[in-house]
């Protein structure tokens, strides 16, 4: 019997804890937009110049694979908690950059957009699925198919889609 009842207060556990890291997100995302109206306007300058350089490999496994690691390494430190930290910072960063480059390019930000930040727009729904299994109770960890999908992503950025929005 107690099983039972441990089983329902799980569910309720594991949907506070996701209505919890949707919050931290959303709050991640309101900030990044208040930080950006914050901004000084060389920054835009900045924004702009970013279609022109070429893409460092280095620059591009960081933004894809840190977050993902730093997530890795509080769930197995047991400190779910931390989660909510790096869904914040990931929302704030996101928010803040793409706010300046539509900003920066104007009525073609729609499509600047996509093109320079394609890697963070389809990394963040794995890091997002990752994030929301982690806080399932006993779930296995599946890190290396999450990586998998992050190193397509990583290289359809660098080898395609970068290099098509250079010579934009």
């Amino acid at each position: 019997m107690a099983r039972f009842l441990y089983h329902g207060f799980s569910r309720t556990h594991r949907r506070i804890h996701r209505l919890i890291l949707a919050i931290f997100f959303t709050f991640g995302l309101l900030s990044g937009v208040f930080l950006f109206l914050r901004a000084d306007n060389s920054f835009l300058f900045l924004m702009y110049r970013a279609a022109s350089c070429r893409v460092s490999i280095i620059g591009l496994a960081a933004t894809l694979y840190l977050p993902f690691l730093f997530s890795a390494f509080a769930v197995s430190f047991r400190r779910p908690s931390l989660l909510r930290v790096f869904a914040f910072l990931k929302a704030l960063c996101f928010s803040y950059i793409g706010m300046g480059i539509l900003t920066a390019y104007g009525s073609s930000g729609w499509l600047a957009l996509p093109l320079l930040m394609f890697s963070d727009i389809f990394s963040l729904p794995i890091l997002w699925v990752y994030w929301l299994r982690q806080l399932g109770p006993g779930r296995a960890r599946e890190e290396f198919h999450f990586l998998i999908w992050l190193s397509v992503i990583g290289s359809l950025d660098y080898f395609i889609i970068s290099p098509f929005m250079a010579s934009l």
